[in-house]
């Protein structure tokens, strides 16, 4: 009698250890879980500001690739009357240039 009681108190040592390890891995998967929530939230808003950088920065390309191409019009045009005025400036005379030749 003595023996089963002994060993009936030392499965209860065993099972109360258990439940003890049970119940800190449960707190401690539970800790993990709610870091890991957070951190995911975090990662979710980065992601989300990284978009609407994204967003951002496409609207302004478009801006950006309109006005290049106004710019580069512009300077074409700039560039046909510099030429005009150089004409004018200096006007090349025909009978001049095939008495040089």
């Amino acid at each position: 009698m003595y023996r089963l009681q002994h060993r009936q108190n030392s499965l209860i040592e065993l099972m109360e250890s258990l439940i003890g390890e049970f119940d800190t891995d449960l707190l401690s998967l539970a800790n993990r879980r709610r870091r890991l929530a957070v951190e995911l939230k975090y990662a979710q808003l980065f992601s989300l500001e990284l978009y609407q950088q994204l967003k951002i920065i496409r609207s302004c390309q478009e801006e950006d690739d309109r006005l290049l191409a106004r710019v580069k019009k512009l300077q074409g045009i700039l560039q046909a009357m510099d030429e005009k005025v150089k004409m004018k400036l200096y006007p090349v005379d025909p009978f001049c240039i095939a008495e040089k030749l």
